[in-house]
């Protein structure tokens, strides 16, 4: 490609801060700003089948419950499943054999 070749063709420009690329449906993300919330990651191992069903069923709930999906939908909901958990220590003890 000549240098003529990049004179003449626009640039290509992808998606800005908040917007989704129309390929690959990628959202970029916007700049940090001074009042964003501190946040952490949390992780846990489980075989690859566990993770991949823990994965479709969480994505099923988001999408049940309407979590908003730009306010960290995945940790919102669970610390809410979390919280319902504690509601009910009692069933929970029993279903982990205790």
């Amino acid at each position: 490609m000549s240098s003529a070749d990049r004179i003449l063709r626009p640039p290509q420009l992808g998606p800005g801060p908040g917007e989704r690329c129309p390929t690959c449906n990628r959202r970029v993300n916007k700049p940090r700003q001074p009042t964003s919330p501190e946040w952490k990651r949390v992780s846990a191992r489980l075989p690859v089948e566990r993770a991949e069903a823990l994965e479709e069923a969480l994505e099923a709930l988001q999408a049940y419950c309407e979590v908003d999906a730009h306010s960290y939908p995945r940790g919102s909901l669970l610390e809410a499943l979390v919280l319902l958990g504690g509601q009910e220590r009692e069933e929970l003890r029993r279903y982990f054999g205790g």
